[in-house]
């Protein structure tokens, strides 16, 4: 799969199937689009010398720390502890994971090793785990014997986001892990921290390899590598590549936002049964028609650059390929307010699971995004009075049920706010 530029691209060299591409020279690629030329020749031609590795899913993470001198200084060892669970809290939700089990370890000066854990509730906030640190350490250093190494694990990882505790959760709070997780990210792992780890400098590499398991390294190293790969947009500019039926030029490409959707397209069955229903109800009132719609279940709604759409797409396929075929069921028909007709479709385990992780992964800012609590699909909108009153009286009578799989989901745009959307990439559930 490859994306909207990309597609315009191939195109416009007169690409359209893979046989094509196999029929090119690997030099042509290399020339227009360098090193993401070369790979996509490559893939075309099913050469591939990566080696072949089992998949294994992550099953906890730890951090350690040995002292040169043992010590015995309680609160040095205690704010060493909670400088391990900022480390770790951050590796979580970077990593959208959450912790049901926490262990803390210690080693006396004469190698004797306990360690205590305990289960909790699914969590990757710090206050949280730091509380539970600090109870399992006062419960297992129970000996006046010095400290040579102390260490902390969290376990029965699970893919997710944080379920917000209505009780010892607020969304200060939250939106402040969130804004220092993006400093984090852009300055530095260790430009914000808790006060009490200022002075507690933890190992964040490997020192036999020399590499950084840190987040923020490594979002570092996959920026400075792209900034050596030329973008399709730059090749298009050098190469004078028409795009859209026009030249390029040497003015600064014009920024546009769009309107994206993420959607379910539901079978023809039911698309057949909708507009039967909406030919029906239009008939009712010919002089104030209601607004007709696409019978569809939709996921998201956001604004977007379409400079981003590359890399939104490739976020949405990212999640897809870890989802399965969803069973959806359409369970008559609900009337949400005084002004619409839908079909209730109730959700479900995997369908409220395909959304979190899209809500995770695409980070989309809350005040330009807005994810759907409810997934019926609309059948009219813009009711007059008279309309509604008349789909009451029939809504009773009016029964439907149907069951069907979801095997894809589309990605969809448009420009302006009354204009049809446009079907800008469809994603197979479970596909790598």
């Amino acid at each position: 799969m490859v994306g909207e530029k990309t597609y315009q691209l191939l195109r416009s060299m007169g690409i359209e199937k893979v046989k094509t591409i196999q029929q090119m020279p690997m030099q042509l690629f290399d020339n227009v689009m360098g090193e993401n030329g070369v790979s996509l020749w490559r893939k075309a031609n099913a050469i591939d010398s990566s080696k072949v590795e089992p998949y294994n899913e992550q099953k906890s993470m730890s951090q350690e720390e040995t002292f040169e001198s043992d010590t015995i200084d309680v609160t040095r060892l205690k704010n060493v502890l909670i400088s391990m669970i900022e480390k770790l809290c951050f590796r979580l939700r970077t990593e959208n994971k959450l912790t049901s089990c926490i262990a803390v370890k210690i080693r006396y000066s004469n190698f004797d090793t306990h360690t205590m854990q305990c289960r909790i509730a699914y969590t990757s906030n710090d206050h949280t785990l730091i509380a539970r640190v600090k109870e399992l350490f006062d419960k297992l250093y129970n000996r006046r014997l010095l400290i040579r190494l102390v260490g902390v694990k969290l376990s029965h990882l699970v893919n997710g986001g944080h379920q917000i505790d209505m009780f010892e959760d607020s969304i200060a709070v939250l939106n402040l892990y969130q804004a220092m997780d993006k400093l984090r990210l852009t300055y530095g792992e260790d430009k914000v921290m808790r006060a009490v780890s200022l002075n507690h400098s933890l190992r964040g590499f490997n020192p036999f390899n020399g590499l950084s398991s840190s987040p923020a390294a490594l979002q570092h190293d996959r920026e400075h590598t792209r900034a050596h790969i030329p973008s399709l947009k730059s090749m298009n500019k050098l190469l004078g590549i028409k795009k859209y039926g026009q030249t390029a030029t040497t003015d600064v490409p014009k920024v546009v936002s769009y309107e994206y959707k993420i959607v379910i397209n539901v079978p023809a069955s039911v698309q057949r049964y909708a507009s039967a229903l909406q030919n029906n109800l239009c008939a009712l009132m010919p002089d104030e028609p209601p607004q007709r719609l696409k019978a569809r279940i939709a996921l998201a709604q956001f604004l977007l650059n379409d400079c981003d759409e590359e890399q939104l797409i490739e976020k949405i396929a990212h999640v897809t390929k870890h989802h399965g075929a969803l069973l959806l069921r359409i369970h008559n028909f609900v009337q949400h307010n005084a002004q619409g007709l839908y079909m209730h479709v109730p959700a479900n385990d995997a369908l409220t699971q395909l959304i979190r992780s899209l809500r995770a992964t695409l980070c989309l800012p809350p005040s330009k995004c807005m994810y759907m609590n409810r997934y019926d699909i609309t059948i009219l909108t813009k009711f007059t009075d008279a309309l509604n009153k008349k789909v009451q009286e029939q809504l009773p009578a009016k029964k439907y049920e149907a069951d069907f799989m979801c095997h894809t989901i589309a990605l969809q745009r448009r420009a302006q706010a009354l204009a049809n959307y446009e079907t800008v990439a469809e994603f197979v559930m479970g596909v790598y």
